[in-house]
Parts: structure tokens; C-alpha cells; sequence
């Protein structure tokens, strides 16, 4: 007598399961590195803007079959989506003011990375505008505000070097005064969250007030909080200070 093996069927659709989940958590993976990178170019943030997009969607689509699932992860995309679409309303420059020297101040002691503008290490400018995308992303959230958030995602977006902030990049800051040096600088215009540039560019520090300044050293190597009494070439050099315009 033959004895008949049952037939297993084919489960092809258990394995494409199997490869989309298995793609999607690469892709997980690779968004992670990206935001932990102190180091973001401009292939690198289209990456990011890319990826989080196609991680939601994907995320509804391979839970589907549960449909609570599926419809929580897709609300818990659109809502914010829509909330960043509302006009919103002009921030509280002095919270701003306030939120970004408190931020600023959460950088020190952070190591020195050429490009960098992360936890993870950064340079001058990363580090003043990093502050600053960390400030308004701060206080629109807390005053549930969309135009800054708005405005912390446009800074993110576009980078620019210590001189685009002295010549006035794209209408970002705008030129106070130049300095001979910031050592015994007493200036009634000064104002906290200031930036001082070097005259060649090279170089930019944001004024904590009481006469202190943070900056990323690259002699440092690290974020520092500089004082008059300090012995830094930065303190002697000639600057041109300069005002976010959305602090003005």
C-alpha cells in the first residue's frame, strides 16, 4: 500500500510578509545610524525625510490585517502632519530668547566635530544652530504652536557656515556691530543669544549674557563656556556681532 504524504501548500504569502518586515526594520536600523551621524550633509537629510514617511506608511500597511493597528499608526502620523499645517502665530521672542541660551547651555562639554551639529559632536555654527532649532522646536511644542516648529524644521533643512551667518544668510541674521575683540566688550546693544563671528568667518561664539560666551572649540575639541578672564585667541580676535532676525 502507498502511503500518501499530505500536501503542504506553498506560503508565499507568509515569506513576502516575512522580507517586507525584514525590510522595514533595515530600514529602521539605517534611520537610527542617520540621526545618531553628528554629521548631517544634504543627502543625508533627504534620507531622513524620506525614510520616517516610508517607515509610517509601511508600518500601516504591514498591519493591516489588524485594522485598530493599522488605523492607530496612520492617525498617530496625520495629526501631527495637520497640526504643522495650521497658520499658527507669531512665538514669544523673550521665551525664545530664554529657551535658546538654556539649550545652548545643555551643549557644553559636547565634543568638538568638524560638521557636526548634534549630541553626538559638533562645530561652531552646528552648535548655534542646533541650539536654535531645539529652542523653537521647544517652544512651539509647549505653547502648541505650529509656525515655530515650522521654522526649527526650515533651519534644520538648510545648513550654513559661520560666515553665511555674518553676511546675513538668506535672511536669517542681521549685522549689529563690529568689535575689535569680545574681551571687555560692555555693549548696550548686546543682547543674550547674540552671535559673534570672526571678521575672516571662521569662527562663531553665542553671548550667554553676563559677559560669558559658548562656542565649539576646535583646539578643545570640545564646547566650552568662555569668560573675559579666559585665555582664548576667540576673545581677542575682531568679530561682527550678529542677531537671528527671529530674535530681534
Amino acid at each position: 500500500m502507498t502511503e500518501h504524504l499530505p500536501d503542504t501548500p506553498p506560503r508565499p504569502r507568509l515569506a513576502g510578509a516575512r522580507v517586507a518586515w525584514l525590510l522595514w526594520s533595515g530600514l529602521s536600523i539605517l534611520l537610527v545610524l542617520a540621526i545618531l551621524d553628528p554629521v548631517n550633509h544634504g543627502y543625508s537629510r533627504v534620507f531622513l525625510a524620506t525614510a520616517i514617511p516610508v517607515l509610517w506608511l509601511g508600518a500601516a500597511l504591514l498591519l493591516r490585517r489588524r485594522r485598530r493597528a493599522a488605523v492607530g499608526v496612520l492617525v498617530s502620523g496625520l495629526l501631527p502632519g495637520l497640526w504643522l499645517c495650521l497658520p499658527g502665530r507669531d512665538p514669544d521672542r523673550s521665551l525664545l530668547r530664554e529657551l535658546y541660551v538654556h539649550h545652548l547651555r545643555g551643549y557644553e562639554g559636547t565634543r568638538y566635530a568638524w560638521g557636526g551639529e548634534g549630541r553626538f559632536g559638533m562645530d561652531c555654527s552646528g552648535l548655534v544652530r542646533r541650539a536654535l532649532v531645539d529652542a523653537q522646536a521647544d517652544l512651539g511644542l509647549r505653547t502648541f504652536n505650529p509656525r515655530p516648529v515650522r521654522s526649527a524644521l526650515r533651519l534644520w533643512w538648510n545648513d550654513c557656515r559661520a560666515r553665511d551667518l555674518r553676511d546675513g544668510w538668506a535672511g536669517a541674521t542681521l549685522q549689529l556691530f563690529r568689535a575689535e575683540a569680545l574681551d571687555g566688550l560692555n555693549d548696550q546693544r548686546l543682547e543674550p543669544g547674540d552671535l559673534a563671528v570672526t571678521v575672516n568667518g571662521a569662527h562663531v561664539l553665542a553671548h550667554l549674557g553676563d559677559n560669558a560666551w559658548i562656542e565649539a572649540d576646535p583646539d578643545l575639541q570640545r564646547v566650552v563656556v568662555l569668560r573675559h578672564a579666559d585665555q582664548s585667541n576667540w576673545l581677542t580676535a575682531p568679530v561682527v556681532v550678529v542677531r537671528w532676525t527671529i530674535l530681534r
